[in-house]
């Protein structure tokens, strides 16, 4: 009987172990299946598709899908594993971007490698620029710009629910500049190309006469289609501004009679100062500086892409001119071995 009951004691705790590993087995399962479940919602697969406008000034349109898995925002900047982006269409919004675009293979390129691809490319195809301007629906351009292969700076705008029709009116244009040569400001104008522009009201510069708007020294013919950004030149011709006084006894001329018969003529100049003269020779002058800033990213360009394509950077300084006037006048910078300060 003894030897009998030892056997039922060793079958209860035989299934008390059975039952014990049951029910860990059983919680490591549940325990498991979770982890399972909330790493594969974690890890959900995130795709979305983004269009980009690239402006040089050929004008480009290039789409891409973004992919990704655990991806949370933080400090404005959107965190993911497994991060990719591919082209999958490209396409010309104006004719100098068709040349751009020719015998381009997209299959299998990220965005980061077609823009480099494109800058390269018009560089080829003899567009000279220091900057370019990318227009998207990718918020997180800033992040990705970096790792573009070119040396012109990457102006970026962040914009939603962008259109072609949009892109091409505010973008597909060229600008006209106009250097009074220190008359008063004439505001840039965009124009569409092939398109001509009117002729804007003639400046004035004090002490001098207005002849007319120079191109490569030429006179411009405002009926000329625009075909690529232009400055045009103010020429002027100095007036002369003489005072002759004669005095004869307490009138104008004076002959004073003495034994030996002299007579004095006298003519006096009088001086006056000269409103927007200026030590240096500033193209670019303006009454403020925000408006020095803008219109100097405008000559900026033209500078670069049609005068000196070594000119790297731009500002605008505080200036005085001869009448004692403060004005903002743009000055460049070129590398020649050392950085130096010019102006055109």
């Amino acid at each position: 009987m003894k030897k009998l009951g030892e056997k039922k004691n060793i079958n209860k705790k035989r299934k008390i172990v059975i039952v014990s590993l049951i029910i860990v087995l059983i919680v490591g399962v549940l325990i498991g299946g979770y982890f399972v479940l909330n790493n594969k919602k974690t890890n959900k697969s995130v795709e979305k598709e983004y269009t980009l406008y690239l402006k040089i000034n050929p004008l480009i349109k290039v789409k891409f899908k973004e992919t990704g898995t655990s991806c949370n925002k933080k400090d404005n900047k959107k965190n993911c594993q497994n991060l990719t982006n591919e082209v999958y269409e490209i396409t010309s919004l104006n004719d100098d971007g068709k040349k751009i675009i020719e015998n381009i293979d997209i299959k299998g390129k990220s965005i980061t490698d077609i823009l480099t691809i494109l800058l390269k490319k018009a560089r080829e195809n003899g567009f000279i620029f220091e900057e370019y301007t990318v227009i998207s629906d990718y918020e997180y351009f800033d992040k990705i710009k970096s790792t573009i292969d070119d040396t012109a700076t990457a102006n970026i705008v962040f914009k939603k629910n962008i259109t072609d029709e949009y892109i091409i009116e505010e973008y597909d244009k060229y600008v006209v500049t106009f250097n009074t040569d220190g008359g008063n400001s004439i505001d840039a104008i965009s124009v569409e190309k092939n398109k001509t522009i009117s002729r804007p009201n003639d400046p004035t510069k004090s002490g001098y006469k207005f002849i007319g708007w120079y191109l490569n020294d030429e006179m411009f013919d405002f009926s000329t289609k625009i075909e690529k950004n232009i400055t045009l030149v103010a020429k002027w011709e100095q007036e002369e501004s003489n005072t002759n006084t004669d005095t004869n006894n307490n009138n104008t001329n004076t002959s004073t009679n003495n034994n030996d018969n002299t007579s004095s003529n006298t003519t006096t100049t009088t001086p006056t100062c000269q409103a927007k003269k200026f030590s240096q020779k500033y193209s670019y002058v303006y009454g403020d500086h925000d408006t020095c800033m803008k219109q100097g990213n405008i000559a900026f360009l033209d500078i670069t892409d049609n005068v000196n394509p070594s000119v790297f950077a731009y500002d605008c300084e505080e200036i005085v001119d001869d009448c004692g006037d403060k004005y903002w006048g743009v000055y460049f910078w070129i590398y020649e071995g050392t950085e130096k300060k010019i102006y055109y």
